[in-house]
């Protein structure tokens, strides 16, 4: 068909000329045979300089011989085609295209040209462009920080990742963006949906959690979710950023345990002083006691006393200040009271003890020492006369509360008639003495007279004392 007949077929479609866009007819070979003002507005060619050339000048070099296979495959084969090109104005600018191609047929159907719609997209490319260069900035950025920064859509997948967060997961992004958090997390995800379901329901959410790495070490990640919300305040996702707080935990953690050493240690080294100090005042008491034996009566309590307080503040610079040793503590007392009134004291400890020794709080420590200081001392006092040494014991257990006791046993001793200890009657200073120092809720004293002797426990329950 003649190129006339091709002009006059494209003529004959409604408001051609009218048309903003460029709009240019060719036959098969793609010879022009009609070219409106939008075609003129876009290449720069009139009408008269362009009808009847190829329409391959209009291209930039090597750029339609590119096209002309795509071309008539797309159109011949479909009856219609895209393409983007780019192009040479008269004036000798490059610029860029987008055309919708369709074929011409007769009056028979028969295919006899194309016609070409095209706009000019260089100013959109120029965005384009922009774009994407915005986008490999930010994901340079993005990947630079070390963060772990991803985007989830509603549909709980991965939309993008940096390459921190590939690292944490160990998998690249290609493998994870698209992948649902239930397949990526596994029994982790548990533990995470509920918080970003919050995200997802527009509500931001903090959690830290511990992740598992391919090659075995575990880190803890501090997580923020913060909703993804569109222009008309939709939640279309949620971005969360990861944060590792392992080393800044395990710092923190050292530092507290540094700082609780220092301290126990500077507790340590004033119970020692304090202990020091204690058998210093004993060291005089006893001086003054050889330089007049008269004395000895009124101080030797004192000085057992003194010993007692001294125990502890021993076992205190001795030990963590947090706790101490039950069996020890009674040990020590027994034989300074021992050497002081030559009673012969036995002490007998339950075999699971050994194994695993009961513990007193360092605050009970002081009044517990003086407790049984007083219990003992008094055992030994009101023991079986005519007997030398004067014997007593010493058995101490543990409670089925975890707590312990401490049974003392003096032989040959008589409770008066009129004794109390709940009440407080018939008790001398001594006793009087325990009542005062008894730790309240924590401990509990009790008496039994029998035909061989009286018995006395003493009760710490398990705020008191507790095994190790």
């Amino acid at each position: 068909m003649s190129l006339e007949s091709i002009r006059k077929l494209a003529s004959g479609m409604p408001a051609l000329e009218q048309v903003h866009d460029s709009v240019i007819a060719t036959d098969l070979e793609g010879i022009i045979a009609s070219w409106n003002a939008g075609a003129q507005r876009l290449h720069g060619y009139t009408a008269e300089e362009a009808l009847g050339r190829p329409i391959s000048f209009l291209y930039a070099p090597g750029e339609y011989s590119r096209l002309l296979a795509r071309r008539r495959r797309m159109v011949l084969a479909r009856g219609f085609g895209d393409l983007d090109a780019t192009i040479i104005t008269k004036s000798g600018q490059r610029r860029t295209m987008h055309a919708r191609l369709s074929l011409i047929r007769d009056c028979a159907g028969t295919p006899v040209g194309i016609l070409s719609f095209a706009i000019d997209t260089t100013e959109l490319e120029h965005v384009r462009a922009e774009l994407r260069d915005r986008e490999r900035q930010l994901r340079m950025i993005l990947d630079a920080i070390p963060l772990y920064i991803a985007h989830v859509g509603r549909d709980e997948k991965l939309r993008f990742v940096n390459r921190a967060y590939e690292d944490l997961i160990g998998k690249p992004a290609a493998q994870i963006q698209g992948c649902a958090l239930e397949e990526l997390f596994g029994p982790t995800y548990a533990e995470l949906r509920p918080h970003m379901h919050d995200a997802l329901a527009g509500k931001p959410s903090e959690t830290t959690h511990e992740f598992a790495q391919p090659n075995g070490d575990r880190r803890l990640i501090h997580v923020q979710r913060v909703p993804d919300r569109c222009h008309d305040g939709r939640v279309t996702g949620y971005f969360t950023v990861g944060t590792d707080v392992t080393d800044r935990i395990r710092l923190e953690a050292a530092r507290l345990d540094q700082e609780h050493r220092l301290r126990e240690a500077l507790v340590a080294e004033v119970h020692h002083r304090v202990q020091n100090n204690l058998q210093g005042v004993v060291g005089l008491l006893r001086s003054e006691v050889a330089r007049r034996p008269d004395t000895s009566e009124l101080l030797q309590p004192a000085i057992t006393k003194v010993l007692a307080v001294s125990v502890g503040f021993g076992l205190m610079s001795a030990s963590s200040a947090r706790e101490l040793n039950l069996c020890d503590m009674t040990r020590e007392i027994a034989r300074h009271l021992a050497e002081v009134t030559g009673a012969l004291i036995e002490t007998d400890l339950d075999e699971s003890i050994r194994r695993k020794p009961i513990k007193v709080e360092a605050r009970h420590a002081v009044n517990v020492a003086l407790v049984l200081n007083e219990l003992l001392s008094n055992a030994i006092k009101h023991a079986a006369r005519g007997v030398n040494p004067v014997s007593v014991s010493v058995h101490v257990d543990r409670t089925q509360l975890s707590g312990a006791l401490v049974r003392i046993f003096s032989p040959g001793a008589r409770l008066p008639a009129n004794f109390n200890f709940d009440s407080a009657t018939g008790l001398r200073t001594g006793l009087s003495l325990v009542r005062i120092l008894l730790p309240e809720k924590i401990a509990k004293v009790t008496f039994q007279d029998s035909p061989e002797g009286v018995s006395v426990e003493l009760r710490l329950t398990g705020s008191a004392a507790n095994p190790s």
